[in-house]
């Protein structure tokens, strides 16, 4: 029995998104490190631009962790705004350890 097709969204570029004026596709991981730099997604559909923005939402919160529904709202808010002022982006460690649970 053949194994069934598989294409890594994390690295193969699927995710149309608009930077500097130009339309490229992006891997999810990679959409995720340029972020700060593109100007939008460039999904036609309202509907799958919605989506696929839940999606990548929902993938940050993971990683930086700020989806831990424990984390009081005072301290949310601390990590949440750490992060916006840090201009790191995603760190290195965050990224590999990402990596390795999907593994």
């Amino acid at each position: 029995m053949s194994s069934p097709p598989t294409y890594p969204i994390d690295v193969r570029p699927c995710i149309p998104v608009c930077q500097a004026g130009q339309y490229l596709a992006l891997g999810m991981r990679e959409t995720l490190i340029q972020a700060h730099h593109l100007d939008d997604l460039a999904l036609p559909l309202p509907p799958a631009h919605d989506a696929l923005l839940r999606t990548l939402t929902a993938i940050t919160a993971e990683l930086t962790g700020l989806d831990d529904p424990d984390l009081p709202m005072e301290d949310w808010h601390t990590r949440r705004n750490a992060l916006l002022t840090n201009g790191r982006g995603l760190t290195a460690r965050k990224k590999r350890a990402s990596s390795a649970s999907q593994q």
